[in-house]
């Protein structure tokens, strides 16, 4: 569900740092659910910054996956777009002070795509 802007200014009020982790995250879900999966994890990245730049929180740091690296499912695919609105960020801020960071995470350890056997030295 994407937090309305009116929502997210009065959950700002008085905060300093940010740190954004919502989004729909499951592949399957988006995939199934392709409108709340981009109100969720596009709209909802629009309207945070927007509510943060209003507000003047200082920093911004939002959480993404390494499937927004080189997408090939819609969960990706909104991740890779909400991760370049963060960065636009910056410069839509224009004067005020607000900053904007994005930080990818690895997959899980076992699962497809998990960068742990990169990693696996053999004897």
């Amino acid at each position: 569900m994407c937090v309305t802007r009116e929502r997210l200014y009065r959950a700002l009020d008085g905060v300093d740092y940010v740190v954004h982790a919502a989004a729909t995250k499951i592949v399957p879900t988006a995939e199934y659910n392709p409108f709340e999966c981009i109100k969720t994890n596009v709209n909802g990245a629009m309207n945070l910054i927007d509510a943060c730049i209003d507000k003047g929180v200082k920093r911004v740091v939002a959480l993404s996956t390494d499937k927004a690296s080189s997408p090939i499912n819609l969960y990706g695919a909104s991740k890779l777009a909400s991760d370049k609105l963060f960065v636009a960020g910056n410069a839509y801020a224009g004067e005020h002070d607000t900053r904007f960071a994005v930080v990818r995470y690895g997959n899980v350890m076992g699962s497809r795509g998990s960068i742990i056997p990169f990693f696996h030295v053999h004897p």
